[in-house]
This record gives C-alpha cells, structure tokens and sequence, in this order.
C-alpha cells in the first residue's frame, strides 16, 4: 500500500503538471480570465476531492491555510495595481477589490502545492535546506508562469524590469513568500484548526512585505537598489 506522504505528493505533482498543460492551451489560445478561473476550480476541486478520498488532513490544513492566505495576499495584489501601478488585469472580468474573484482561490491552490513540497523537503532535508530549496523552487517557476499568463490575458507587468515576462520584484517575492512554509510544516502537521489559522494569518500578513522588499530591491527602474535596466 502507498504511503499516505508519498501518494499525496504524488497527487500535488499531478495538480502542478495539470495547471501547466491547461496554462499552455491558455496561452496558445489566448483565453483570457475564464480559463484562469476554471483551472483555480478544477484543481480546488481535485484537492477537495483528495481530502475526502483519503481523509487527508494535511492536505485539508494546507488547503485552509492557502485559503486564508489567499485573501490576505488581496492587500499585496492591491498594492502592486494601485500604488506601483505595475500589474495591469486587463478587460473587465468578476473582482473582488483590484483582484480577479478566482485569485484568493488561485493563492490557495498554490500555497497548498507549494506546502506539500516542503513537508516532503522537511523529511528528507536539514531545516535551512529545506527552507532555502522550497523557496527557489516556488519561485523558480515564475517567469514561465508569468508568460503564459500574458499570453493568456490573465495579467501583464509594465514599468518594471523583467526576466521573459516576469518582474525581478515578483520572483524576489515569491521567493520571500514561500520561505516561511517549511518551518510551519510541523505545526500545520498537528491538525490543529488554530494553529493553521494563525499561521495563514501570519503568512498572509508577510506576503504585503515580501513583495515590498522585492520592489524595493528590483521593482523600478529608477530608485531599485539593485538595478537591472538596460
């Protein structure tokens, strides 16, 4: 019989490759937020789904976590469309705020995927390896995400440096974002609603700073401290 942590991350893995293959038709095709918000559902319901199957309850506290996460990110979503005015959702779809209505449910997949990762790096790695691997590899799928979300119409970028389609500022937080998760794996492992609670609190509260920190440090062309304009 499979091993419950190696049958969840094997679901993960699947999840991810799923989203990629129906982000690329997204793109190729064009398809706008419509397919952005089906693939949020199809893979909240394949984790739900999961969760039910085999009574996976790390994966139900990762999910609440993404959940509650989620919508804290709003603020940081909210920050770079009105205040750095980099990030531009085009044409008129569903929002909540200045986010597409999908992005909370997005954040919670995501986060969810990205959680499972570092429980399994937690296993088998030291803490600070761990935590430094789950962050690159968060944030190393970045520029292609962010292209294929162009070429999608999901979102674009604009007055920022960037690598393919991606901003330097939104790999250097996404990175910042995903280093907390794997210290939170053993409190999220307890299955304790408050602690999961409290800890998707604390992370959604560190995501407006992380992607601060990135702008900060990358983000314009004029100010940045580490400048990559040509």
């Amino acid at each position: 019989m499979e091993a419950p942590d190696t049958r969840r991350l094997r679901f993960v893995l699947f999840t991810m490759v799923l989203a990629l293959a129906w982000n690329v038709v997204s793109a190729i095709g064009k398809l706008g937020w419509e397919s952005a918000a089906a693939i949020t559902a199809i893979v909240l319901v394949l984790d739900l789904w999961f969760i039910w199957r085999y009574r996976d309850r790390v994966l139900l506290h990762w999910l609440l976590f993404g959940i509650v996460a989620g919508w804290l990110e709003l603020v940081a979503d909210w920050w770079m469309v009105a205040s750095t005015g980099t990030l531009v959702y085009p044409g008129p779809e569903p929002r909540i705020w200045a986010s597409p209505a999908y992005m909370p449910f997005a954040w919670a997949t995501v986060l969810a995927q990205v959680g499972v990762i570092a429980l399994w790096m937690r296993q088998h790695l030291p803490l600070v390896a761990a935590t430094v691997l789950t962050a690159l590899i968060s944030a190393s799928y970045i520029p292609l995400y962010e292209s294929l979300a162009r070429w999608a119409n999901w979102w674009h970028y604009v007055d920022t440096p960037m690598l393919l389609n991606a901003p330097f500022y939104i790999i250097a937080g996404e990175f910042l974002t995903a280093l907390p998760l794997a210290p939170m794996v053993p409190a999220l492992a307890q299955g304790r609603l408050r602690w999961t609670l409290g800890l998707a609190v604390a992370e959604g509260i560190w995501m407006v700073p992380a992607f601060m920190i990135g702008y900060r440090l990358f983000g314009a062309c004029t100010g940045a401290l580490i400048q990559c304009c040509r």
